[in-house]
């Protein structure tokens, strides 16, 4: 008895997740407009963070770009003006706190308050944590975790 009500309400929870998939599928919720924004992307250097860049540059965002590679910051950044959108570039060492405060402190002054943050640098060392020599993980922290807090607090210290 127990496995045939087991059994239906499992038909029913199925049927329920397939016919959501369904509506989802063809019902997409209309996106937020970004047309204008002010966004802010770390590790735009990256090939993450240059499809970032290049798809809110499609949106019509404005872009903030911060990278520890210069040369790579600024292609991204040739890229993005091609869509039409203002883009400026900073070389940041995410790892330096006094670098994220400078760098934040000089957006806000000369363009103005971030409204979108995508926070994609970071530190992947590919090895297990425990294999990892103490200054690989002292910078894993800094750039993955730290720097978030530092951009945060460097954005509404004024």
């Amino acid at each position: 008895m127990f496995f045939l009500l087991d059994l239906l309400w499992m038909l029913i929870e199925l049927s329920y997740s397939i016919l959501s998939a369904v509506l989802q599928t063809f019902l997409r919720p209309r996106l937020k407009c970004i047309e204008g924004e002010l966004c802010l992307i770390t590790g735009a250097g990256g090939a993450l963070g240059r499809l970032f860049a290049l798809e809110f540059a499609k949106e019509g965002a404005n872009l903030v770009l911060w990278d520890c590679n210069q040369a790579a910051n600024e292609q991204t950044a040739e890229l993005a003006r091609e869509k039409g959108v203002k883009v400026y570039t900073h070389t940041v060492d995410l790892s330096r706190r006094q670098d994220i405060y400078e760098a934040a402190e000089k957006v806000r002054l000369d363009v103005g308050d971030v409204t979108i943050l995508v926070n994609n640098a970071g530190v992947v060392a590919g090895r297990r944590l425990l294999e990892c020599p103490d200054e690989l993980l002292e910078r894993t922290l800094l750039v993955n975790c730290h720097a978030l807090f530092w951009w945060c607090s460097g954005v509404h210290s004024a």
